[in-house]
């Protein structure tokens, strides 16, 4: 019996020290043959990256810059200057959350009494904050441990439905 779990250990050390090695080689292989410089924050942020450049599968000239390293700020910059550059970008302006929620407080009251179940009385909150998505602005609603997403235009017009 002490031989099974002896020569378990050592073919599970065997699995390991293979799997290590196998790690280390494509981390080799992507570094020097495709010259891929490897970050941990690269691989945090390639699946949203990954996500977003393939909802634009028929733009032959699309692009995913990882800002946070100076090639791949080199390479936005490149893309900015050129003459004949077009691109997309979304910014938002200070406190825009509460600016938005303030001017759509009429909007957003409608859209819960309609939309949803929730019932909140005069001092409870729902929470609003703005979300991009695939170029795309949302707003999402929190109340309690609910949330809803909608498009922000879909809510911007949905105090129109209750005249």
């Amino acid at each position: 019996m002490q031989t099974t779990q002896l020569n378990k250990s050592r073919s599970t050390k065997i699995l390991d020290a293979v799997f290590i090695l196998g790690g280390l080689v494509i981390l080799i292989l992507f570094t020097t043959v495709y010259l891929m410089p490897f970050r941990m924050d690269d691989v945090l942020h390639m699946d949203w990256a990954r996500e977003h450049y393939d909802v634009l599968q028929r733009d032959p000239h699309r692009k995913v810059f990882l800002i946070e390293r100076p090639e791949g700020m080199q390479a936005l910059r490149q893309t900015l200057l050129a003459k004949e550059a077009v691109y997309y970008t979304g910014l938002l302006v200070k406190d825009a959350n509460k600016k938005a929620k303030k001017s759509l407080e009429k909007s957003i009251r409608s859209y819960i009494q309609r939309e949803t179940s929730w019932r909140p009385v005069r001092d409870e909150e729902v929470d609003f904050s703005l979300e991009i998505h695939f170029g795309q602005l949302y707003a999402r609603l929190i109340y309690g441990r609910e949330s809803v997403r909608e498009k922000l235009d879909s809510l911007e017009n949905s105090w129109k439905h209750v005249l």
